[in-house]
């Protein structure tokens, strides 16, 4: 259909209507071709904006749209109010301040926005502003308003945010206004939020597992050094720095070698790591045996350890761990527990030769006894005889010190004059030396309450200390005398009366370092010493109820001060035997030993002072023995049993199986094992007396008529 043409337009243009037609299709062309161009635009624009709403609400990343014109126009007219420094306004708590900034016209959020602050809607979020914003958040939102108020468009931090489900995410923000051909879009500001809640959740727990890897590292007592493949330090801890005397900072970048210096035994000479075998080979290894590591200083100790390949991300060795474990303490414990075997077995042995040897000496002396009541022998020989019983006790103190050695049992104290004990012990331990001793052993001496084998093995084991600390010779001072010890003057030493034995030599003296530890058991300086001397003297003044003290500095002697406690009784005096028999007695006694020549010998000395005996081989023979002379009607007045049977019924046991039988049973109990503690406290299992092997026997018939005469 042809454009319509108004005849004013025909008559304007010259040709009249021809022309004016022409013009109007021209247009109406243009009008149709613009009214197509503009619906094309609309469409393009509508299909840009789904789109940028399709990204916008799909996008990962939560994205709010905020309409910063209003908080635009407050930032202006409070410079216009004469505001010039807006920080110092917002640090001023108002309504105001407060409003501006939890104020956010929030026009839009995303699905990721949603999500993320656990909302509905963004109408949500406006409502609950103050809940979601943290105190960091507000500093954030502070922050953003001072670069609006200086016109900055972008600022962005990390913060926190509360979530509307309880939960409080951290998060990435960045915010910005818009730019378009110059000009500010200011009614949809955008502010991007990336929550990195599971990425500071991880960087957390790994910081945590690397302050407890810290932790452990500083506390283990294992030296741990981090090498990469040229076996280069990366790290080592604090057990390391110890053991090798490089500090951290100074080992770091440095050659293993040259950090951890390994010796093999007790040649100096270094021996490289294992660690260049274990990288090559991908596999763990173990330091050589029997491996010194010798630190920077002078200190050297004994070392095992282990060494494991460290991979990197692509699989392939990129270094090792090396573990050192100082065992040089472990070695000596467990050398300490070998020689600790040894020398049980040794006292084992010492013990059973002791025991015999008191046997047969017993035999030896009651034989001597019988000899020695013979006036015709007498005659003849009573000077030899009289040789031989001395021996005889002399070798019985010999065993007594083997015993004393064997056992360490509880001491059989009893009231001795201990000044003879003293020089004798001393005297006989200088046998041999450049030693000169000087005694000040006062007159008034207490008796002591000791047993005088220890006591005499005491002395002698520290006057031996003080000759080998005096290899050139010197002079030993033993003083002995009274000493009242009130409450508190002697540290551990119960007040009373004491007696005070100092042993002071002019040796080479001990290092402090040494001094604190030479009561240890095993604690030896001297090269073939086993660390037993001292340790013996220790034990056997504690169990006697004293106290020991020690002085000493290098190049100026050493003093040991003893103190042990003064008997009430006076002590016995050994009456001088005669040389005929004893005193007669009366009684039937029940003699069990089982060495067949002791009761051969025992039953005839008995006999010979008027006793009538039965002897037996083992206790539960014993015990018949006795049931039946009950039953008959002719009961034993004494029993007298050895302490030890091999094989059978020993006397302890037998003792209480007859005070079964009959409560006032009388016995006395003997044993070569004079330092067993049945011997020391005899009372508690039932014996009245008790006779140390070998006896003479004037003190055999005293004990019988002691134990006869109880009621």
């Amino acid at each position: 259909m042809p454009f319509p043409c108004h005849p004013s337009l025909a008559a304007t243009f010259p040709g009249g209507f021809v022309g004016a037609a022409v013009l109007t299709a021209v247009l109406g062309s243009a009008a149709v071709w613009w009214v197509l161009v503009c619906r094309k635009r609309t469409r393009a624009l509508r299909a840009s904006e789904r789109r940028y709403r399709e990204l916008f609400l799909h996008s990962p990343v939560a994205i709010l749209e905020i309409d910063t014109r209003e908080t635009l126009a407050t930032l202006r007219h409070l410079r216009a109010t004469g505001v010039t420094d807006l920080s110092a306004w917002l640090a001023t708590p108002s309504p105001a301040v407060t409003s501006l900034i939890q104020t956010v016209p929030i026009v839009e959020a995303n699905t990721a926005a949603l999500q993320l602050l656990g909302a509905k809607s963004a109408a949500e979020i406006r409502a609950n502003l103050a809940r979601i914003l943290t105190p960091a958040a507000v500093e954030l939102r502070r922050r953003a308003l001072i670069e609006l108020w200086q016109g900055q468009h972008v600022i962005e931090g990390e913060t926190s945010l509360n979530s509307l489900d309880g939960t409080t995410r951290h998060t990435f923000q960045r915010w910005w206004v818009p730019i378009d051909r110059g000009t500010p879009i200011y009614e949809r500001t955008q502010l991007a939020l990336v929550d990195l809640t599971d990425k500071r959740t991880a960087d957390a727990a790994l910081a945590a597992e690397r302050e407890r890897l810290q932790v452990t590292l500083r506390a283990m007592s294992e030296a741990v050094v981090t090498v990469d493949a040229a076996e280069t330090i990366l790290f080592l801890n604090e057990a390391a720095a110890t053991f090798t005397g490089w500090s951290a900072a100074e080992a770091m970048g440095r050659q293993l070698t040259e950090v951890c210096v390994l010796s093999s035994g007790a040649n100096p000479v270094p021996i490289p790591t294992p660690v260049a075998a274990a990288i090559a080979r991908d596999e763990p290894a173990e330091l050589p045996p029997n491996s010194y590591l010798h630190a920077r200083t002078d200190g050297v100790r004994q070392v095992e350890g282990s060494i494991a390949p460290v991979h990197g991300p692509d699989g392939r060795v990129a270094g090792a761990v090396l573990v050192i474990r100082d065992v040089t303490q472990r070695t000596r414990l467990e050398a300490d527990l070998l020689r600790a075997s040894k020398m049980e077995s040794i006292g084992v042995l010492a013990g059973g030769i002791a025991h015999d040897f008191n046997n047969l000496l017993s035999i030896v002396m009651g034989n001597l006894t019988l000899a020695m009541l013979d006036e015709r022998v007498m005659a003849t020989g009573g000077r030899w005889l009289r040789e031989a019983e001395r021996g005889t006790l002399r070798a019985k103190e010999l065993t007594q010190q083997l015993l004393t050695f064997a056992r360490g049992g509880e001491p059989v104290r009893s009231a001795i004059r201990l000044a003879g004990v003293v020089r004798e012990a001393a005297e006989f331990a200088l046998h041999g030396s450049s030693v000169r001793c000087e005694f000040d052993l006062a007159e008034d001496l207490r008796p002591a309450d000791a047993d005088r084998g220890q006591i005499g093995q005491v002395v002698q084991n520290l006057v031996i200390n003080a000759v080998q600390a005096m290899p050139g010779g010197g002079t030993l001072r033993v003083r002995l005398h009274n000493e009242a010890v009130a409450a508190g003057a002697v540290a551990r030493l119960a007040p009373g009366d004491y007696l005070r034995l100092e042993i002071a030599d002019t040796g080479t003296g001990i290092s402090p370092e040494h001094l604190a530890r030479i009561f240890e058991p095993f604690f030896t300086t001297k090269e073939h010493g086993t660390g037993l001397g001292l340790a013996t003297v220790y034990s056997v003044i504690q169990r006697h109820g004293g106290h020991i003290t020690v002085e000493s500095a290098p190049g100026r002697g050493t003093t040991f001060r003893l103190w042990l406690p003064a008997a009430r009784a006076v002590p016995d005096v050994a009456p001088v035997v005669p040389p005929t028999a004893p005193d007669q007695l009366r009684g039937r006694v029940l003699f069990m030993d089982d060495e067949e020549p002791l009761r051969v010998m025992t039953r005839e000395l008995l006999e010979r002072i008027g006793l009538e005996v039965v002897v037996t081989a083992d206790g539960g023979e014993a015990v018949r023995e006795y049931a039946i002379a009950r039953l008959s009607g002719r009961p034993f007045d004494l029993v007298v049993f050895d302490l030890t049977v091999a094989g059978g019924m020993g006397g302890a046991e037998a003792m209480r199986e007859i005070l079964k039988i009959h409560p006032e049973a009388k016995g006395i109990v003997s044993s070569g094992y004079s330092s067993d503690p049945v011997m020391a406290n005899f009372r508690a299992h039932g014996f009245l007396g008790s006779i140390p092997k070998p006896y003479r026997m004037a003190d055999f018939a005293r004990t019988i008529r002691a134990v006869l005469e109880t009621s």
